[in-house]
């Protein structure tokens, strides 16, 4: 009698294929979901932009010194950045934290899983004169962009697309007031 019991105390073969098939079947169901391009994603890419940029503009304008925003599209990230002006040409410190989570303020769209699929499409910064740095866009103690070397020369525009292939949006930088949009 004993033997009995414990013998029907386990699970069928068929039990286990009906739940194996069922989990099956709700996996392929929500693993598109969450991996596949969707527009929140490239919403969330293009707000985190944004938002990197005005505390760019605002921590230049909080502390007096210049700090900007390097965008590269070929890596796909974004990382902000303190301008030393003491020497010649300027140089980048890359350690700025993030108010929130105080890790590197650094923007990786390959590598961060809520932005997967997302990428930089395209980022255009127009100046008023010649710029080395064309990835570059500071901002000066007043929030104006500029360029990060010569420092002189002055932001005209500039527009960062961020997608998926299905969606866009687009960031833009006015030229003489730093103001940042979302489009």
């Amino acid at each position: 009698m004993r033997d009995r019991i414990a013998w029907r105390a386990g699970f069928t073969l068929t039990e286990m294929l009906i739940v194996v098939a069922a989990l099956a079947a709700l996996a392929s169901v929500a693993v598109p979901l969450l991996l596949g391009p969707d527009p929140e994603r490239v919403e969330l890419a293009a707000v985190e932009l944004v938002q990197a940029l005005r505390f760019a503009r605002s921590e230049a304008e909080r502390t007096g010194v210049p700090h900007g925003v390097r965008i590269d599209a070929a890596t796909e990230q974004v990382q902000l950045f303190r301008l030393d002006l003491s020497t010649m040409p300027p140089t980048h410190d890359f350690a700025i934290y993030h108010p929130v989570h105080r890790g590197l303020f650094v923007l990786d769209y390959s590598t961060d899983p809520q932005t997967s699929g997302v990428q930089i499409t395209a980022a255009t910064l127009t100046f008023t004169a010649a710029c080395s740095e064309l990835k570059d866009l500071v901002f000066d103690e007043r929030g104006t962009p500029l360029c990060s070397n010569p420092v002189s020369v002055g932001l005209t525009a500039a527009t960062i697309n961020v997608g998926n292939g299905q969606t866009t949006r687009l960031v833009n930088v006015a030229g003489v007031t730093g103001r940042v949009v979302l489009q």
